[in-house]
C-alpha cells in the first residue's frame, strides 16, 4: 500500500512514494529516474486509460496502430518493439499491481480508480525482467479502505458525443478483510465526420468515427488478520465493441497534392475522413470479410499478492497473475473508398498469460540488506487471419492460423550496503531464460500446413545492474547507474512467407545513466535532472514491405542503437499562496541509428537513398541504410509545463482552476524512415475548471483536453496500391497514413461523494 509521507513544512508538498524498487521508498531518495502520475492528475485531466500519459509523460508515446493486432505501440525515449508483429513482446512492459504483462493489449483496459501510476525510465532487468530494456509503466490501483466511502462520476464530452461514468464503492468486511467494487463505462458517438459519399459502393454505415462502446469492473479484496501476513486479490475485467481499429486512419500526405486512389481525401489530418465500409462482396471468399468494420475485444487480469514476514527482518512476497484476452475485428485497411483499392482483414486473436514471482528480502538496521526471487511465465497466442482486395472483382489475398507457445524463466539477486551513512552502493544481477515455439503455421488458401526454417528459438540473458547514490541530506540524492537490459527475439506473425524464416533476434542495451534529486526552499521546490548514454543491439523495428500489392510487416533487428540525453522536470508550490502550484518538465533525446539496412520506402529512388545493397535482376534496389539517420518515434525535444490553482470561496466550497502544455518535436512514424510520414512538431494544451464542496462531497467540474485540436499521429504506412518504382530513378512515392490521435475534448463531468 502506498502511503504519502507528509512533510514537514505546513504547507509543503506530500513526499511521494513509490516501488521502483520493490520495496517502499520516497521518490527524492529512489535512485531511478521516474515520472509519478497521482489519483488526482488522472482525475483532473479526465484521463479514463494510460494513453493520457503522453500528456504528462515527456519521451513517452503510446497509441493504438491500426493493424497492430495486440493492442498498439508503447515507446520511451525512443526504445519500443515491433508493434505489427501480434506474437511480440513490449520494450516498455505494463506492471499492473505486481503482474508484469508484455503485451500492448492492456493499454485497452479503462484504468479507473488508480491510486498512482509509475514511469520506470531506462532499463529495469535486475528488478522487473526481460520486458522492459525501454522501461516500466507501473499501475497501482486503489485499495479497500478501513472505513465506507463511495463515490461516482457522470460526463459527457461534446464534441465526440461521449458519455462516460465511473465509480466504487469501498469499506470492511471484517476487521481484517475489505473490499473494494470500482466500475466503468463510456459510449462514444465518434468525433470524425465520415464523408465518403452515400451513392459511394463502399458507403458506410457510419458517418461518425472511431465509435464504440466500454465497460469495466475491477473487484478488490485486502486481507490482513495480523502484522505477519497480508494479501490482496484484485480482479479486472474489460469488455469493448466498435468500430474497426483502423477508422480514424486518414490520408496525412500526398506527394501529388491530390490522392491516388482517386477519392476526396483531402491528404490533411483533421476532424474528417473519407473511409469505405468492407464491401459486400467478400463473404464468397470468407464468411469473415462482411460488410461493415468492428472490433470486439474483452480481457481480464487476476493479481494476487501475499507478503509474509518469517521474521521481523525477513519478508517472503509472492504475486501470481494470470492475464487473458481475446480480440475480434475486421476493417478496409487502405484509408479509401474507392472500390478497386479495398483491402478487407478480419482476424481472431487470443492470448494467455499465466505468471508467478518469488521474492525474499531482508530489512536489517544495519548497513547491508538484500532481496532475491525468482520469475516464471508461461503464455500461449494464437491468430488467425483472412483477407481480400477489390470489392470491384472480389479477390483472395491470404488466409492463415499461427500458434505460439512461450516458456521463461528467471532468477535475481540484489544487494544494497550503506558504505557511510549517506553512501549506498547497490549491485546485482538477472539470469533469464526463454523459449518460444511455433507448433502450427497454416497458411494460403486452401489452408495448408507450412514448413517454417525454424519452429523454435532459445534466448539466454544476464543483466547486471551496479548504483552508487550519495545522500547528503534527506532533501538531495545524487547517484549514478550502470545498466544492462533484454528483450528476446521471437517470431514474426506478420508475414506472408511462412516457409521462409519467420525468426527475428533479441535486443540487448546497456549504458549508464546519472541523476540528481533535490528538495528545496522548506519542499515547496521539488528538482529532477538526469543525463543517459546507452547502446541498443538489434533494436527491433515494424518495417512496411509492399511486393506486388501483397504486404508484409516483419520486425528487423537494426544492427545498432545509440540513444544519450538529458532530461530535467520540477514542481514548485508557492510559499505564500499554499493554493497556487508549477510544474515543468524538458528532455532532449538524441537516438541514431548506428547500423541499420531496410527495406526502402514505397517509391524512393536511389537518389533519396534506396541504392543500398545488390540490385534485382531489373536493376532495382530495395534496400536503404540509415546509419546515422532519426530512430523511429523518438523526437529530439520534448517538454511540458502546467499551473494549478485551488482556493476556497464562501464558507463550504472551493474553486480548482489548471492548465498545461506539453510538446514534442518532429519524428519518423514509419519503420522506413518514409519523410511523407514524418510527424511535424506539435504542442497541446489542456486546461479544467472545478467548483467542490470543501470535502469533495461533490464536485462539477469542465474539463478541456487539446483544446487547440492539434491533429497527430505515432505510425504511419504507404496506403496500399499508391507508389510505384521502388528503388529505380522512375520511382514514385505513395501517400501516407496515419492513426490518429483524438482531437478537441470538452467534457462536462459531475462527481459525488460520500464517507470518509
Amino acid at each position: 500500500m502506498l502511503v504519502p509521507v507528509v512533510a514537514n513544512a505546513q504547507y509543503a508538498p506530500e513526499e511521494i512514494v513509490v516501488t521502483a524498487r520493490k520495496r517502499e521508498e520516497t521518490s527524492i531518495s529512489t535512485p531511478v529516474v521516474l515520472s509519478v502520475v497521482g489519483a488526482k492528475d488522472l482525475e483532473r485531466r479526465a484521463i479514463a486509460g494510460v494513453d493520457g500519459l503522453t500528456t504528462i509523460v515527456p519521451q513517452l508515446l503510446i497509441s493504438n496502430g491500426g493493424g497492430t493486432i495486440q493492442g498498439g505501440m508503447i515507446v520511451l525515449r525512443g526504445i519500443g518493439t515491433g508493434e505489427s508483429n501480434t506474437f511480440a513482446d513490449q520494450a516498455v512492459a505494463f506492471d499492473i499491481d505486481d503482474v508484469q504483462v508484455a503485451n500492448a493489449s492492456v493499454r485497452r483496459f479503462a484504468e479507473m480508480d488508480v491510486q498512482q501510476i509509475e514511469v520506470l525510465k531506462g532499463p529495469q532487468a535486475l528488478l522487473f525482467g526481460k520486458d522492459s530494456p525501454g522501461g516500466i509503466i507501473a499501475i497501482h490501483t486503489a485499495d479497500p479502505t478501513k472505513s465506507l466511502v463511495a463515490k461516482a462520476s457522470l460526463g459527457y464530452e461534446a464534441v465526440g458525443h461521449e458519455i462516460r461514468g465511473d465509480g466504487y464503492i469501498s469499506g470492511p468486511i471484517t476487521d481484517s478483510l475489505g473490499v473494494r467494487v470500482a466500475i466503468y463505462g463510456s459510449s462514444l458517438r465518434g468525433w470524425v465526420q465520415n464523408k465518403t459519399p452515400s451513392t459511394a459502393l463502399l458507403a458506410p454505415q457510419d458517418k461518425w468515427l472511431p465509435n464504440g462502446t466500454e465497460y469495466a469492473l475491477r473487484t478488490t479484496f485486502k486481507y490482513e488478520p495480523n502484522d505477519r501476513f497480508d494479501a490482496r486479490l484484485s480482479m479486472t475485467h474489460g469488455w469493448q465493441s466498435g468500430s474497426g481499429p483502423s477508422a480514424n486512419n486518414q490520408v496525412v500526405k500526398c506527394p501529388f497534392g491530390t490522392p491516388q486512389a482517386g477519392d476526396n481525401n483531402d491528404c490533411t489530418a483533421n476532424n474528417s475522413i473519407s473511409h469505405g465500409d468492407t464491401g459486400p462482396g467478400f463473404t464468397r471468399i470468407s464468411p469473415w470479410l462482411t460488410n461493415v468494420p468492428y472490433v470486439h475485444a474483452n480481457q481480464s487480469l487476476v493479481s494476487l499478492k501475499m507478503n509474509y514476514k518469517l521474521t521481523d527482518d525477513w519478508t517472503l512476497t509472492s504475486v501470481t497473475g494470470l492475464f487473458d484476452g481475446t480480440m475480434k475485428w475486421l476493417e478496409n485497411f487502405t484509408a479509401t473508398y474507392t472500390p478497386n483499392f479495398d483491402l478487407p482483414s478480419s482476424s481472431k486473436y487470443r492470448t494467455t498469460q499465466e505468471t508467478e514471482e518469488l521474492r525474499i528480502r531482508s530489512n536489517y538496521s544495519g548497513p547491508i540488506n538484500v532481496m532475491a526471487g525468482g520469475t516464471y511465465a508461461s503464455s500461449r497466442q494464437k491468430l488467425e487471419s483472412h483477407s481480400a482486395f477489390n470489392a470491384l472483382n472480389p479477390t483472395f489475398l491470404n488466409q492463415y492460423s499461427l500458434l505460439q507457445y512461450g516458456d521463461a524463466w528467471s532468477i535475481f539477486g540484489q544487494a544494497m550496503w550503506n558504505v557511510l551513512p549517506t553512501v549506498e552502493l547497490s549491485g546485482g544481477a538477472r539470469y533469464s531464460h526463454e523459449a518460444k515455439e511455433i507448433p502450427v503455421v497454416i497458411g494460403n488458401n486452401p489452408f495448408v500446413v507450412q514448413h517454417p526454417l525454424e519452429t523454435r528459438a532459445t534466448w539466454n540473458n544476464v543483466s547486471p545492474e551496479v548504483t552508487a547514490t550519495w545522500r547528503p541530506t534527506d532533501k538531495l540524492t545524487l547517484f549514478g547507474s550502470y545498466k544492462q537490459g533484454f528483450l528476446s527475439g521471437g517470431f514474426n506473425a506478420a508475414i506472408t512467407n511462412f516457409a521462409g524464416s519467420l525468426k527475428y533476434d533479441q535486443q540487448i542495451i546497456k549504458g549508464f545513466e546519472v541523476g540528481a534529486k533535490a528538495a528545496a526552499l522548506d519542499n515547496h521546490l521539488r528538482l529532477n535532472l538526469a543525463a543517459y548514454d546507452y547502446e541498443i543491439t538489434g533494436l527491433q523495428v515494424s518495417t512496411t514491405i509492399v511486393v506486388n500489392n501483397v504486404v508484409t510487416q516483419p520486425i528487423t533487428n537494426a544492427g545498432k542503437v545509440k540513444i544519450r540525453g538529458i532530461e530535467g522536470d520540477f514542481a514548485y508550490s508557492v510559499p505564500q499562496l499554499e493554493a497556487l502550484s508549477f510544474k515543468g518538465a524538458l528532455a532532449y533525446n538524441q537516438a541514431r541509428y548506428d547500423v541499420f539496412s531496410v527495406a526502402c520506402w514505397t517509391g524512393e529512388t536511389p537518389a533519396q537513398g534506396c541504392n543500398f545493397g545488390a540490385p534485382s535482376v531489373s536493376g532495382a534496389y530495395s534496400l536503404q541504410n540509415l546509419a546515422g539517420s532519426q530512430v523511429l518515434r523518438a523526437p529530439a525535444w520534448s517538454g511540458s509545463f502546467g499551473v494549478t490553482y485551488e482556493t476556497p470561496i464562501g464558507n463550504d466550497l472551493k474553486l480548482g482552476m489548471s492548465t498545461d502544455a506539453t510538446f514534442n518535436s518532429s519524428y519518423f512514424t514509419d519503420g522506413s524512415n518514409n519523410p511523407y510520414g514524418k510527424m511535424p512538431g506539435y504542442a497541446l494544451l489542456n486546461a479544467s475548471v472545478r467548483l467542490a464542496q470543501e470535502k469533495d462531497r461533490w464536485e462539477l467540474a469542465v474539463i478541456g483536453n487539446n483544446l487547440t485540436d492539434k491533429m497527430y499521429w505515432v505510425r504511419s504506412g504507404t496506403v496500399i496500391f499508391t507508389g510505384s518504382g521502388t528503388g529505380t530513378v522512375n520511382g514514385r512515392p505513395g501517400d501516407s497514413a496515419g492513426l490518429i490521435n483524438r482531437g478537441r475534448q470538452i467534457m462536462l463531468r459531475v462527481s459525488v461523494k460520500t464517507g470518509e
